[in-house]
């Protein structure tokens, strides 16, 4: 219902051409309270948001118009009583479907291989979340094939994935000449995509994420979560605990032909939060 009902608040916004609508990702986060940003966008309903705090699941600001005020409350109407089992009265049939296919297109948008290509020339770095079996994954991998022309790679989270295996860290390494192991540092798998981007600038490279939203991000990515940002004013560097040498050394930067596309699964309710602040 949940999905439901930010699509319904994204396909309001469009109908109204402003930012009229709007939801909370998941209502049952009762311990989360509404961000701030939306309180002050929706500054004159303050006392609401005092007396309801961190139950106000959805808001919407009408206009003059009052056939648009009417369209949100039958929207929102449908819903309540779909979710109940209930069925619109027959002569209320096309009206309903009408309404429902208007914001299924916001729930299920419809993306091909050319404009998740376009979206990573232009942003670096793109999340596609849709339902399992839509093709998330398939599509990723065709990328890789044939607009990047085989010039990436394709890794899954998983809930051990580790800072070590991803950025770099301590791992063991037989000893020369000697029985035993020694500890040396090893590249992750997205420092070794920023070394193959490196070698083959200008050309793009692409480090494919699957099941992104499986792995504790904010322990995965670390510092490096400074490194993802598309529009940066300067190069970003970060500084790495190791010296782990050519080309890199102890210190980090994602080139500009490196694209890194993360999939999840929408449907997966294992992890409610996604920690994303680029």
């Amino acid at each position: 219902m949940s999905r439901k009902a930010n699509a319904i608040c994204e396909a309001i916004n469009r109908r109204e051409r402003r930012f009229a609508a709007w939801a909370k990702h998941d209502p049952t986060r009762t311990d989360l309270p509404v961000p701030q940003n939306i309180v002050s966008l929706f500054s004159e309903y303050e006392a609401p948001f005092k007396r309801y705090e961190n139950h106000v699941h959805a808001i919407y600001r009408p206009s003059g118009d009052r056939e648009a005020t009417r369209y949100v409350l039958k929207a929102f109407l449908d819903l309540y009583f779909e979710e109940g089992g209930f069925v619109p009265l027959k002569k209320y049939e096309s009206d309903y479907e009408e309404i429902r296919s208007e914001y299924f297109e916001c729930l299920m948008p419809a993306i091909g291989e050319q404009e998740v290509a376009e979206l990573l020339a232009d942003r670096r770095f793109v999340v596609l979340e849709g339902p399992p079996g839509t093709g998330k994954t398939r599509m990723a991998v065709k990328l890789i094939a044939s607009v990047y022309e085989g010039r990436g790679t394709s890794i899954q989270f998983h809930p051990n994935t580790t800072y070590e295996s991803f950025i770099g860290g301590l791992a063991p390494s037989e000893m020369d000449g000697d029985v035993g192991f020694r500890f040396r540092p090893a590249m992750g798998a997205l420092m070794k995509a920023a070394a193959a981007a490196e070698k083959l600038k200008p050309k793009p490279y692409l480090l494919h994420i699957d099941e992104i939203n499986r792995a504790d991000l904010a322990k995965v990515l670390g510092e490096a979560i400074h490194l993802l940002e598309f529009n940066e004013e300067v190069p970003r560097t970060i500084s790495l605990p190791y010296d782990f040498g050519a080309p890199n050394g102890n210190r980090l930067a994602l080139p500009k032909n490196l694209h890194i596309p993360g999939t999840m699964n929408s449907a997966d309710r294992s992890i409610a939060i996604l920690d994303l602040r680029s």
